[in-house]
């Protein structure tokens, strides 16, 4: 897989693609979490190659599945991985603070002493938990927040709740990109930027709204969109579509690498 030098040129980027497209495995290269198989290409954060240590202090990564402590409560957690990641030179008020900041930016002041608990013992809810996951990356104050599946298992309206706490993080200079299945309307709405993967190949790079409806449609083939419809599943119609007719497996790749999207994406 390629990793593309120009991913997170805008703050809000989400991947999409269906199950096997490369969309974790994308992450995960950015991220510096891949250890196994062969990379091509460059990964660049502003320019220039970024070292092991650098993306440990500017980048945080959410796991799809929840990595909680089911007995501390959610104050407790954010204070326990305060202290086990940020500078040991840092006052403990100083790290008490910035737990006291993250549980009223992310809406959890009011959950902060309930226990997270786990399925045989109720605690706070699924999108409190998910937040909770997203404030245990934050808590290092990444400059680069990636997220697998963030709204995995949560009904429409929570997935929705979560996203725009996420998106929220981007008015603060955060450059997030994340991976959502099917994502709904309402989610999808609040990207700026879009990358669709296919068999671990680029097929679209850039915004999110009337650019990609354009591209899609003149590019790829696909229907017009018509009213009511979700953007993100009529995208991925038009490419798994292309897919199973054994034409886009890696023609979509070549179209979208020739043209002038491409090269637009690039700059």
């Amino acid at each position: 897989m390629r990793a593309h030098p120009a991913l997170l040129a805008r703050t809000f980027c989400l991947q999409l693609g269906h199950s096997g497209s490369g969309k974790t495995t994308l992450l995960d290269v950015l991220a510096g979490r891949k250890t196994s198989g062969t990379l091509t290409g460059t990964i660049q954060y502003n320019g220039l190659p970024p070292s092991s240590s650098l993306l440990r202090r500017v980048t945080g990564y959410v796991e799809q599945f929840d990595t909680l402590v089911d007995t501390l409560t959610c104050r407790e957690m954010l204070l326990y991985t305060a202290q086990l990641k940020r500078p040991m030179s840092e006052p403990l008020s100083a790290k008490h603070a910035a737990v006291e900041h993250l549980l009223d930016k992310l809406g959890l002041s009011s959950c902060s002493s309930t226990q997270i608990g786990h399925s045989l013992k109720r605690g706070i809810s699924g999108g409190q938990a998910k937040r909770l996951n997203i404030g245990v990356a934050l808590i290092t104050d990444p400059r680069v927040l990636y997220l697998d599946e963030p709204t995995s298992g949560l009904d429409s309206f929570t997935a929705y709740e979560v996203m725009q706490v996420v998106a929220g993080l981007t008015s603060e200079g955060t450059t997030v990109a994340t991976t959502i299945h099917s994502p709904s309307a309402a989610c999808f709405n609040l990207f700026d930027r879009l990358l669709v993967l296919l068999n671990g190949h680029v097929v679209y790079h850039g915004s999110a709204g009337e650019t990609a409806i354009a591209y899609f449609t003149s590019c790829c083939s696909a229907r017009q969109p018509q009213v009511g419809d979700n953007l993100a599943e009529w995208m991925l119609e038009a490419v798994t579509q292309a897919d199973r007719s054994k034409e886009g497996k890696v023609g979509l790749a070549e179209v979208y690498s020739t043209s002038f999207q491409a090269k637009v994406s690039q700059q």
